[in-house]
């Protein structure tokens, strides 16, 4: 997967827009680009024909998932290098 500018690209080819590469989620589980929002998923019938390039599937957003996973981990380990020195 790679994440450039506004456009995330799976590795299947598959396009998603993300202003400026950011994804959220709420707490029904409902995945949003940005800052205000939603991503189309799941993917509605008539969206499969009319854009198959922003088509995701099941992959694609377990790809999305795995790479939100990592930045938060990442953001998590450095929680006590930030934090180290603050009272």
């Amino acid at each position: 997967m790679k994440i450039e500018e506004d456009t995330i690209t799976f590795n299947s080819g598959h396009k998603a827009r993300a202003t400026l590469g950011i994804v959220g989620i709420n707490s029904q589980l409902e995945p949003s680009e940005g800052y205000d929002r939603r991503m189309d998923w799941p993917v509605p019938e008539w969206w499969k024909k009319q854009h198959p390039e922003r088509t995701l599937t099941d992959e694609d957003m377990r790809e999305l998932a795995d790479h939100m996973i990592g930045l938060w981990t990442k953001f998590k380990e450095t929680l006590a290098t930030h934090s180290a020195g603050r009272p």
